[in-house]
């Protein structure tokens, strides 16, 4: 009953440690989620660049692109000459089943007032004004009318900027099934470009947006659409001047949303996830994104902060149940673990926050490994203090399975126990003075001792002629046991042969008996507060002293108990001597002499 209740006890204060360290973490992610806003969006485009290269999407079935390379158009000719072109197109498009037309450029100037006025009078040679005049209202007819005869049949919707309209702005009011849309495009505080609103301004939508709305599609853009530009690449894009010439398959365009821009030009670029890219084509990929239905959606705040509190709670076990470097190494790979799991969840257009959420196992061990040193490390550098001149530190770091405050106060081990006894000790005292036999007593601990230890066993006490000692669980705990008593037993042989004993026990020789026996014991501090002694008590420490008193009736050096030779695993030879009948232990003890 009292060992359950110390368990419960025990138990309750690991969980109110678990408790609050959990919630510092907790709190100090909080506290980082302000600073961590940049990083995260970087991360963010990290995983999108990554993802990009993963994925192969298939050719966008929603939108086409169509560029003109201002660079190629202006060396024919200046682009106000293109109207014609241009009107062309649109009727084109609308001929080939184009759902939408976005016309990503914007036609500023009238060429009826500019050549009027002699604006290009340079350009065109001619001293008849009104021709010029003539001239550019028939280059501007030509547009219009491509544009309004395509409108009888699909949709156009017309690029503005803000204040930048083109000429015929006022006469869209007039034109069935065409409407203006804002070209605007927003980019975040770092000035990399991620989103994409539904609108900007107040009397019309966004570009996509209005696409989208006009081309029959069911879905709506919403407020903010954060834009995948893995889909970038699924976009086909398409030659302005092959398109004009009949180069390109006519299903290309088939209900579709087609986009016509300008390529090359330094006035609509902008930076994004994936690096640099032209405004048409972000219109583009905010439309493929929101139809194909791949849309990227952040978290909502509690999944976020439950991940956030099992992080935490992940975190604490492998902090404190290792030692500070295995502890850094194991949370190091939870935090990879999280980002390979984050990116998978990315990968299906979950996105859930890599900061400061993949801080937290770091954070967990800044708290912890502090604590351990002040507060748990503490009791065992007292152990070092107490034991280390007995026992190595590998051997107490092993007997501290949870924490060494516990284990001074009392803890339960399986151990091999060895109990060791001078034989004939009473009539060696009664031959020799008593500094003799404690000098020859030091001599042979001494060497006892540095055997026991290079073995991984620990000397608990001296018992006058005797010793006890024992072996905690190891790889091989039991063998190391039986080949210390075996060493032990060759020492004496040699010290009885050296004749080093002789100047302390005259031509005496000494003889031993070692008994082992492998069970439970209660390891920790016992005694008064006047006087505390660390030792080992339970059933198998009276089995060990019980076997070890039968090495004289038997004429053994070495007995040992059942659980030894079936724990054994080095290849001894068992003898088995039978069954002893001891007192204290019932049904008597099975017991073998070793070889």
């Amino acid at each position: 009953m009292k060992r359950g209740t110390e368990k419960l006890l025990k138990l309750k204060d690991h969980s109110n440690r678990w408790a609050v360290i959990s919630t510092v973490c907790f709190i100090a992610g909080l506290l980082l989620y302000p600073l961590c806003g940049t990083l995260e969006k970087n991360s963010y485009d990290v995983r999108i660049r990554a993802l990009g290269t993963l994925q192969n999407h298939p050719v966008s079935q929603h939108v086409v692109v169509v560029a003109i390379d201002e660079k190629n158009i202006l060396a024919k000719k200046p682009f106000v000459f293109w109207y014609p072109d241009i009107g062309r197109f649109c009727r084109l498009m609308a001929g080939m089943g184009a759902t939408a037309i976005g016309i990503d450029l914007i036609p500023v100037h009238s060429l009826e007032k500019k050549l009027g006025s002699g604006y290009l009078g340079s350009e065109i040679s001619g001293p008849d004004k009104e021709g010029f005049s003539t001239l550019g209202k028939t280059l501007d007819q030509l547009l219009l009318g491509g544009i309004m005869e395509a409108a009888s049949v699909s949709h156009i919707v017309q690029g503005v900027s803000g204040s930048v309209t083109p000429f015929y702005y006022d006469l869209l009011a007039f034109m069935e099934n065409v409407t203006p849309a804002s070209l605007r495009l927003q980019s975040d505080e770092d000035s990399i470009l991620r989103s994409h609103a539904g609108r900007y301004d107040k009397e019309m939508l966004s570009f996509p947006a209005e696409l989208i709305k006009v081309s029959g599609h069911k879905v709506q853009f919403p407020k903010e659409l954060l834009i995948n530009f893995t889909l970038l690449s699924s976009i086909p894009v398409l030659d302005f001047e092959d398109v004009t010439a009949g180069k390109t398959d006519p299903a290309l365009f088939k209900n579709r949303i087609v986009i016509l821009g300008v390529s090359g030009t330094n006035d609509d670029v902008h930076e994004t996830s994936v690096g640099t890219r032209d405004g048409m084509l972000i219109h583009a990929t905010a439309i493929e994104t929101l139809l194909s239905g791949k849309i990227p959606v952040y978290s909502q705040t509690p999944v976020s902060l439950l991940v956030l509190a099992l992080l935490c709670i992940c975190s604490f076990p492998l902090s404190t149940s290792h030692s500070p470097l295995r502890s850094f190494l194991s949370l190091t790979a939870l935090s990879v673990v999280y980002a390979g799991v984050t990116f998978a969840f990315f990968s299906q257009g979950i996105v859930i926050p890599l900061f400061p959420h993949i801080s937290v196992p770091l954070i967990m061990f800044c708290v912890i490994y502090p604590y351990r040193y002040v507060i748990e490390e503490r009791g065992k550098r007292k152990l070092y203090q107490a034991f280390s001149y007995y026992v190595s530190s590998g051997v107490i770091d092993r007997l501290i399975t949870n924490d060494a405050d516990q284990l001074m106060k009392g803890e339960r081990h399986n151990v091999c126990i060895m109990f060791l006894d001078i034989r004939g000790f009473t009539a060696l005292s009664e031959k020799h003075e008593s500094e003799s036999i404690v000098s020859m007593l030091n001599i042979f601990f001494e060497q006892v001792t540095e055997t026991i230890q290079k073995h991984g066993g620990f000397v608990n006490k001296f018992i006058g002629d005797g010793m006890l000692a024992f072996f905690t669980p190891g790889d091989k705990y039991v063998d190391d046991a039986i080949e210390s008593s075996m060493e032990i037993c060759r020492l004496t042989a040699r010290l009885n042969s050296s004749g080093i004993l002789t100047q302390h026990i005259g031509d005496d020789a000494l003889a031993i008996g070692i008994g082992l026996h492998a069970g439970n014991v209660i390891l920790g501090n016992i005694g008064s507060k006047l006087k505390m002694d660390f030792t080992v008590i339970g059933r198998a420490v009276n089995a060990a002293s019980r076997i070890e008193s039968l090495t004289k009736e038997y004429s053994r050096s070495i007995l040992v108990s059942s659980e030894i030779m079936s724990m054994s695993r080095r290849g001894y030879t068992f003898e088995p001597l039978g069954t002893a009948h001891v007192k204290g232990i019932a049904g008597g003890v099975e017991i073998f002499g070793v070889e």
